[in-house]
């Protein structure tokens, strides 16, 4: 509080004001001796208002600085608490309430930051999508809150493997996960989903209604990456996972998929764009 006066400043000040008029009055009875009594006694009425004058002055200075000093306090704690509400709110916006990791939102908000990354640096988008396989039966055999501590475990495990700059796991809704990663190459992306199918089969998380053959929850993959342009969208590639991950779930589950991007606009792309757009580029299949 640098700007407002402290007592001992009102103090200081009063007494070196006193010391002057005393001086004055000294002076004065100097000048004319005569008068000495009543000289003696207008210095000391004269010390005595200004001293007093002074004083209240000083107060109401220091007062009303003190008032400025605590209201800008307030202001700021005030704006500090905001700025931290807003983040709080901000993350919980983006956070998947069952899971506990990002949800649709986050999900968005990576697919643009990488997008943009993307167009300005030449990087790689990847995007793979991951859905529990006969997660229906199993919610219709164990129940759904066995169903949702399946869907915390599964998102723990792949919210763990992938820990890392340039990588977000989200849940994209249901019983379906996404991982959106950027800077990484087509094949990093692929073994991205490989990693993804391997970790949930390690759980080894019991599965009491699965129909095909070994009882312990899977999960299958589409994965899709590319570059971004001016002839590409965010959708383009949503639709490229989308469908690599129909694929892995019509081959017979537990695997990954890969499958090339084409834009929704075909006639953008030249002869040499189309000659590149091969469907499955890669199958893992159940191990």
């Amino acid at each position: 509080m640098h700007t407002a006066f402290s007592g001992q400043r009102i103090v200081g000040a009063s007494l070196t004001l006193a010391f002057a008029l005393m001086v004055f009055g000294a002076a004065c009875v100097l000048i004319e001796g005569g008068h000495l009594g009543g000289m003696i006694t207008f210095a000391a009425f004269i010390a005595f208002f200004s001293v007093v004058a002074l004083g209240v002055h000083l107060y109401v200075i220091e007062r009303s600085a003190r008032g400025v000093f605590l209201r800008e306090r307030m202001h700021t704690a005030t704006n500090a608490r905001l700025s931290h509400l807003a983040g709080e709110l901000d993350r919980l916006a983006q956070t998947d309430a069952l899971t506990g990791i990002g949800n649709r939102r986050q999900l968005e908000r990576a697919l643009d930051e990488s997008w943009r990354h993307g167009l300005q640096q030449g990087g790689w988008i990847g995007l793979a999508l991951c859905d529990v396989d006969y997660f229906k039966p199993f919610n219709d055999r164990a129940g759904h809150p066995a169903g949702d501590d399946c869907l915390r475990r599964i998102a723990g495990c792949l919210d763990m493997a992938f820990a890392g700059p340039n990588v977000t796991v989200a849940r994209f809704g249901g019983e379906e996960f996404a991982i959106v990663a950027s800077d990484h190459s087509p094949e990093a992306i692929i073994r991205l989903g490989e990693a993804a199918c391997s970790a949930i089969t390690a759980l080894a998380l019991p599965h009491p209604g699965r129909p095909d053959g070994p009882g312990q929850v899977t999960i299958s993959v589409g994965v899709s990456c590319f570059v971004p342009s001016p002839v590409m969208t965010q959708g383009d590639l949503m639709r490229a996972a989308d469908g690599a991950l129909y694929e892995a779930k019509r081959l017979g589950r537990n695997r990954v998929v890969a499958r090339a991007v084409l834009p929704a606009r075909p006639n953008l792309l030249t002869p040499s764009d189309a000659s590149d757009g091969r469907d499955a580029v890669r199958i893992r299949s159940a191990s």
